[in-house]
């Protein structure tokens, strides 16, 4: 049964994340002042998780995917891992695997490690590649990738110039 309410909830946070965002790239808000906002709602996102992981059957797609977007925002790596745990345990129905990846991707990142599926970059080159953040074992990325179901390298590559350039 959907809980619209947490729903509800779930998409204003994330919200009020992407406004604080667009407010510290306008030079509107401070580092200082995202970084408070980003806790806060990281500490919310935390007690939502304790109380349930809000999975697709719980909140909705959309509202699960605003929960995602706030975990790979937060800045508490033992949440991140938590719920990149949960996502790899859940049903197909509740999480989309895929989504670890990300978390488990930005959190090695932070730590200075090489990422383990590819899902990180830096920047767009003037010739329009992309500037990957180094990972582990760049032969079997590729099969990493598939098999926590992201597309190959070179597919999310495309993808990433389609949506940026």
């Amino acid at each position: 049964m959907l809980n619209s309410e947490l729903s509800e909830r779930l998409l204003q946070l994330l919200a009020e994340d992407q406004d604080g965002l667009r407010q510290y790239r306008a030079g509107t808000l401070s580092l200082g002042e995202i970084n408070r906002a980003i806790r806060v709602r990281t500490e919310e996102a935390r007690k939502i998780f304790k109380i349930e992981f809000p999975k697709k059957r719980l909140v909705g797609e959309d509202a699960y995917r605003a929960f995602i977007a706030l975990v790979l925002h937060s800045d508490d790596p033992e949440f991140m891992d938590q719920v990149a745990n949960t996502i790899r345990a859940s049903e197909t129905e509740d999480a989309d695997k895929s989504h670890a990846a990300f978390i488990i991707d930005k959190l090695l990142v932070r730590e200075g490690k090489p990422q383990r599926y590819g899902t990180q970059y830096s920047a767009i080159n003037e010739d329009g590649s992309v500037a990957f953040v180094p990972f582990e074992d760049p032969k079997e990325i590729d099969s990493r990738r598939a098999e926590i179901g992201l597309s190959s390298m070179k597919e999310y590559e495309e993808t990433i110039r389609k949506i940026r350039v």
